[in-house]
């Protein structure tokens, strides 16, 4: 029962990671969740969800129903999310606002150090298996260097905007938000929230549920039938999207939104050398090597704890 009890507080903590993660731009919860090791376990749950519920509810009760969808664990890893949404976002926004660059490097040097940890996990049978690899890098580099449109107020926009972000949402290294930004849907969605517009968040939340139940059986079906080339494809999602996190970047172009606010379009990386001004270059550096060796520690710590817990048995 304690057992239980501290594996439930510690994916609640996980969730509340996640929450940070889809906080912050250019990271997404799927990143962390894959990184963290509950992203199949979440996948799993989520897509346990379909028009069967009914039916199993009606025939064995509420009880069997909250065991099929695993719900003690989703139940954790959301309470953690919002948990993390609600405490955190006013600090996360002012840390990106007043910080940018040391912020992008601590989850710089988290994500490139799982990316080596996930190879680790991987079995790569041929060297070709690894063009899976690098296109899944390729495309999610593409993706993050597309340019934003402009705001729509079309309702079937909003709804492919809820559909497309959730599904990239439950993907490692591709954040829902920027998702949003390209879609020119991010704008119209904060206003709506603001302004309590119902029939857009209706029409965006209808998007968001249908493509996290679509999805996500979509990816139980990728895990459980192509388990390596999965991981290798989410893995390269992850390297592609470490353009969206390097701490110097240059803009190119922007736009003005519906508030008269700057909104850049498009960056070009940069070395740190070739920028005026502080770069802070050493806190950076410090920052991203401390964000690298935690997951390296995080992992260590856990291989000595499973291997000790063997060793009593």
């Amino acid at each position: 029962m304690k057992s239980s009890i501290r594996n439930y507080i510690l994916v609640f903590l996980k969730g509340m990671a996640m929450g940070l993660a889809d906080i912050v731009p250019g990271i997404s919860g799927g990143t962390v969740a894959f990184i963290s090791g509950i992203y199949e376990d979440l996948i799993s749950s989520i897509s346990s969800f379909d028009f069967t519920l009914f039916k199993h509810l009606k025939k064995n009760g509420i009880k069997a129903v909250w065991k099929k969808i695993n719900g003690n664990f989703l139940l954790s890893v959301s309470l953690g999310i919002f948990s993390s949404l609600i405490i955190f976002s006013n600090l996360i926004y002012w840390m990106i606002k007043t910080n940018p660059i040391l912020v992008d490097s601590f989850f710089f040097g988290l994500v490139l150090s799982s990316i080596f940890y996930i190879f680790k996990k991987i079995k790569i049978s041929r060297l070709s298996s690894l063009t899976i690899f690098f296109f899944g890098a390729i495309l999610a580099y593409q993706i993050t260097q597309l340019q934003f449109l402009s705001t729509s107020n079309n309702m079937i926009l909003i709804f492919l905007s809820g559909v497309i972000a959730i599904s990239a949402m439950l993907l490692p290294g591709i954040s829902g938000a920027l998702i949003l930004l390209i879609m020119g849907s991010y704008d119209k969605i904060l206003n709506s929230i603001n302004e309590k517009e119902f029939l857009v968040l209706t029409i965006f939340g209808f998007g968001v549920l249908s493509g996290l139940f679509t999805f996500a059986r979509f990816l139980k079906w990728l895990l459980n039938n192509y388990y390596n080339q999965t991981l290798l494809m989410l893995n390269g999602f992850m390297f592609g999207a470490l353009a969206k996190l390097w701490p110097w970047r240059v803009p190119i172009n922007w736009i003005i939104n519906e508030n008269g606010e700057k909104l850049i379009t498009s960056e070009k990386l940069v070395l740190p050398l070739k920028l005026g001004g502080d770069t802070q270059i050493i806190e950076a550096s410090l920052i991203m090597i401390s964000g690298f060796l935690i997951i390296i520690s995080v992992y260590y710590f856990g291989k000595k704890n499973n291997a000790i817990r063997q060793q009593k048995r």
